[in-house]
């Protein structure tokens, strides 16, 4: 998968904004070449921080539909995850070769910005090739991304946005809603998490609730 990717995503216009980002043609598309507009390349997270992100139009009306970033967890799984695997508008081959299409893809009624963060997670990076992050500076440069993302598409500053994910990513989603939240640049209406990292100490506290509730040991 990963030299499908490699071959999709870079070229010599990898780094350039908007227009130059856009994706015009799928080599390894099975089916129709999509008629919604699609984007890959980097965004300025500040400091030497280029975070990749590949940025699908709504289907359906694009202009006036809400714009939903999506945040894989991990701490360090790519978002491409979400993309290829979960609601991306395409789902790779088992083989790794190609691209199908994907019936439920949400882009059907919303603009989704899938967005590798942080540093060193994916195709993301920095310049000086420091990897180590902590949550509130992983919130802060996703902020600073989101940021650089509407300098280039204004068009969309008005439109609903939320922020959501998975995973870790129950911690990324709420650090930076927080910011988003009291940042009147964004249109912020809500955030959503599935399968969330909350409380450590909680959560694994409740694993062994669960664990008996399905049968894995009794009360004794």
């Amino acid at each position: 998968m990963r030299l499908l990717l490699l071959t999709l995503l870079f070229s010599p216009a990898v780094f350039a904004a908007k227009d130059e980002d856009e994706v015009t043609h799928l080599p390894h598309l099975i089916g129709d070449q999509p008629e919604f507009k699609h984007y890959a390349g980097y965004l300025d997270a500040g400091d030497g921080k280029q975070f990749f992100y590949w940025f699908v139009e709504s289907e359906r009306d694009p202009a006036n539909d809400p714009m939903v970033l999506w945040l894989n967890g991990g701490p360090g799984c790519s978002s491409l995850t979400g993309f290829l695997v979960e609601q991306g508008p395409w789902r790779a081959t088992p083989d790794g070769e190609n691209l199908v299409w994907f019936e439920d893809r949400w882009n059907k009624i919303a603009n989704i910005i899938f967005m590798e963060s942080p540093q060193c997670v994916g195709f993301s990076y920095s310049e000086d090739g420091e990897c180590v992050s902590s949550d509130d500076q992983t919130a802060a440069d996703n902020h600073a991304a989101l940021i650089d993302f509407f300098n280039h598409w204004p068009e969309y500053a008005d439109n609903d946005f939320f922020v959501t994910g998975e995973s870790y990513a129950g911690v990324y989603v709420p650090t930076l809603s927080v910011l988003l939240m009291n940042d009147p640049q964004f249109n912020f209406k809500g955030m959503a998490v599935g399968n969330g990292v909350t409380n450590r100490q909680t959560m694994f506290n409740g694993f062994t609730y669960f664990a008996w509730a399905r049968g894995l040991f009794g009360s004794e």
